[in-house]
């Protein structure tokens, strides 16, 4: 969840529930109580309880520091395991088939996402100062791990990228500047979403190519797995995503391709043999 939606959340379903209780009185077992209430109405899925249970203890340490309360409630209250589902997939041929159910300016934003694993905020917040294409690289300046990061582009990431830039013209430079700016509105927290008319597109769009239940979020797994098949390491697929443990891409550890260990045997050959040797030949 993104600071926007956090804050949100807090002021329109946690505080509510803890109305007319002084934030003191305030105990474990209402935390507790609260928790299992959201769960049993299928409000909260184990991952979304963790975060929520995160962001009212550090609500509640604030509260702590300012000698409004003597302890955090939220101490001692465990975490549940997160399920941990298979990642989807998509093959490069799949890829280029749910690339072509759109027209433009969503053809490109779904073919930039398969190329970059954006999120779908940093790929609307994306603005063309961040783009850099001679470096054939993009910057996503603010993120869920609350760190910018650069994020590589192959030629299907190039390509779709210039034809946004075909489609947006020269024009001075306006700030902000957003990439897909037609493609979306501001949400009541602020946060950029896709607009309605683009929904609806993006759902007839992937019927169309066969694959119905696809979510956005999806394509960011699809990318993932792609990388780790490519045999890029989880180390930099981490940088990548920009997540901030090497736990959360555990899950595509079992894609890495079957001769993952020759691969690194390879690179490390090569970096012990050092850079090639140049001789001037003898006139």
């Amino acid at each position: 969840m993104t600071i926007l939606r956090e804050q949100a959340y807090l002021n329109t379903i946690a505080l509510p529930t803890f109305r007319g209780m002084r934030v003191e009185d305030i105990r474990q077992s209402d935390i507790e109580r609260f928790l299992t209430k959201c769960i049993e109405r299928k409000e909260l899925s184990g991952s979304t309880r963790n975060r929520i249970l995160s962001m009212l203890s550090a609500f509640f340490n604030r509260a702590v520091r300012n000698n409004h309360m003597r302890e955090n409630p939220c101490r001692g209250i465990p975490r549940v395991k997160e399920a941990m589902r298979e990642p989807p997939y998509l093959d490069v041929a799949a890829q280029g088939k749910l690339v072509a159910a759109f027209d433009p300016p969503l053809r490109s934003a779904v073919a930039l996402t398969l190329d970059t694993g954006l999120r779908l905020g940093e790929l609307l917040r994306l603005d063309w100062r961040d783009v850099d294409l001679a470096s054939r690289t993009v910057t996503v300046r603010v993120s869920k791990s609350k760190k910018p990061r650069r994020v590589p582009l192959t030629s299907r990431g190039m390509t779709a990228l210039s034809e946004q830039k075909a489609r947006r013209g020269d024009h001075a430079p306006t700030v902000p500047d957003p990439v897909f700016g037609e493609l979306q509105r501001p949400k009541a927290t602020g946060e950029p979403d896709l607009l309605p008319t683009v929904r609806n597109e993006w759902e007839a769009g992937r019927a169309r190519a066969g694959y119905p239940t696809l979510r956005w979020h999806d394509m960011r797994h699809v990318f993932a797995v792609t990388a780790a098949r490519a045999g890029v390491p989880l180390g930099d697929l981490r940088l990548m995503l920009g997540h901030s443990s090497l736990v959360m891409v555990l899950r595509y550890a079992g894609h890495a391709p079957a001769n993952s260990q020759d691969l690194a045997r390879d690179r490390m050959e090569a970096f012990l043999k050092g850079p090639p040797q140049v001789h001037e030949g003898v006139s």
